[in-house]
């Protein structure tokens, strides 16, 4: 949703100023809606996003639920956090700590399949602290800043998509989240384009 919503919020974005070039907006926007389209088709993907609006609908009613159950998952993560806001409870005590939170507020399907909190920024803080914390803040919020001072949208809807999913899925948790990340911050930069471009037709 993060994805389809930033290329189609970039696409309606440069219409104006790439009114040349409407035909290719046009056609980017065109297929956008053709692969949600192709994406809803799935019974399955049509309750998740039903789901993510429909604010009377409860995790307990559906396990594997998104919204409702991520909600869930924060305020145990914040709870959590508050009594080790500073430095946080160490990368190899955060999910101990977390399934003590779980087991505390009976949040039974959380402790017994030990889910970290879907959510990098708390997953963050509750880690390593307020200075990770804001670590995390300012590191996303420099990827979009630059693209958007620089002119660089290719990192500009990059840092977007991934700050936005960082709020959802705990993105760094995992080996493949961490290199795609990073690869990409560090590549897509002005400057490295800059230089490959020169290598490429040297």
């Amino acid at each position: 949703m993060v994805l389809f919503a930033t290329a189609g919020a970039l696409t309606l974005f440069f219409a104006g100023p790439l009114s040349k070039q409407w035909k290719y907006w046009a056609m980017m926007f065109g297929l956008l809606v053709i692969a949600g389209a192709i994406i809803l088709s799935s019974a399955e993907n049509r309750l998740r996003f039903t789901e993510m609006f429909d604010f009377s609908s409860d995790y307990t009613e559906n396990k594997y639920g998104g919204r409702s159950i991520r909600i869930e998952k924060w305020k145990n993560t914040t709870q959590a956090w508050s009594e080790n806001w500073l430095l946080g409870v160490g990368s190899g005590d955060m999910q101990t700590e977390l399934n003590k939170t779980y087991q505390e507020n009976d949040f039974s399907i959380a402790y017994e399949n030990s889910f970290n909190p879907h959510n990098q920024y708390l997953q963050t803080g509750l880690t390593i602290g307020l200075l990770g914390f804001a670590i995390l803040i300012i590191w996303m919020g420099g990827l979009i800043a630059h693209g958007l001072i620089k002119k660089n949208w290719l990192l500009f809807a990059f840092g977007i998509i991934v700050s936005l999913s960082m709020i959802t899925e705990s993105m760094m948790e995992r080996h493949w989240g961490v290199v795609f990340i990073s690869f990409f911050s560090m590549i897509l930069f002005r400057e490295n384009f800059d230089y490959f471009r020169r290598e490429v037709n040297s």
